[in-house]
């Protein structure tokens, strides 16, 4: 197989299963490879061993940080399986230690906005996909693949529970969502549809998917005027949230679903920083 086929199958599975947000982030560092690829006359797969590979991880090193790396290395392992070719070298990889401390969040005021935002919407039957599909992001932290999976059967109204069964690490979870929110998610129930899904696209009547998604967090950023704002801070923020007003590590760390226990105290530093930047933004006597 050559390395441009290699390229459009993967690009190809992802246009066709995901939103335009992972096309673009994967036809970046796909195009990285394939650049790469022409500029040391690779043409074929075949040409590719450990050798190879060891000598493009070594150029990375030169000019990436290992979080970057570790993106691409991820993507060059999901592109050959993706078509079937057996590299496991490539496979064995392990990741290259991450010194990223800081995440996007979204402003406390910016939450307030948006949820008053979204309880003066009327019941329609868009409105009411965009409050739950919002409220559950903000309450529960749970990553844009659980929430599209969420079954109506796994959302328990009297305790306010969602049981999350589709998660990244394999292991379902238990998540938990507010009054205002519980009032919402009643609404879309009792909406008679046949999908097995508790948020779903009714006016088109099909399950939500990545596009909607990203739809929602444009309406609100043009709507609130809100400079940033994607559905993955929302979970920075509860997290935040959580450590600031005195959880328990161990209890953020199952709410987020976290299998490293490093990941969620990660948020602590980022916390942190994010307190100095609000603070050097909003006072400087020196103006």
């Amino acid at each position: 197989m050559t390395i441009q086929e290699l390229v459009n199958n993967q690009l190809s599975n992802i246009r066709l299963n995901q939103s335009k947000r992972p096309y673009k982030h994967y036809q970046a560092h796909l195009m990285h490879f394939k650049k790469w690829c022409d500029n040391n006359l690779i043409h074929n797969t075949d040409d590719i061993d450990e050798l190879r590979l060891i000598d493009y991880i070594n150029e990375l090193k030169e000019t990436c940080q290992n979080i970057t790396i570790n993106k691409r290395i991820g993507i060059l392992k999901r592109t050959y399986i993706t078509s079937g070719i057996n590299f496991d070298f490539l496979h064995s990889i392990n990741k290259f230690k991450e010194t990223r401390t800081t995440f996007d969040m979204v402003e406390i005021d910016d939450i307030k906005r948006i949820r008053k935002h979204l309880i003066s919407l009327s019941d329609d039957s868009n409105n009411l996909t965009i409050k739950c599909l919002v409220l559950l992001l903000i309450d529960t932290g749970c990553r844009a693949s659980e929430l599209i999976n969420i079954e109506k059967k796994n959302v328990n109204i009297d305790t306010q529970e969602v049981l999350l069964t589709r998660t990244k690490t394999k292991q379902n979870r238990v998540v938990y969502f507010n009054q205002t929110t519980c009032k919402e998610i009643k609404k879309m129930i009792g909406i008679k549809t046949n999908h097995k899904y508790l948020i779903h696209n009714i006016a088109n009547d099909r399950t939500i998917n990545y596009f909607d998604i990203d739809w929602t967090m444009k309406y609100l950023k043009k709507t609130l005027n809100i400079e940033k704002l994607h559905a993955h801070m929302f979970r920075h923020t509860l997290a935040s949230i959580l450590l600031e007003n005195g959880a328990d590590i161990k209890s953020v760390q199952e709410i987020l679903g976290h299998s490293n226990l490093e990941t969620t105290q990660r948020y602590i530093h980022s916390r942190k920083d994010h307190v100095k930047k609000t603070f050097f933004k909003n006072f400087n006597v020196d103006k």
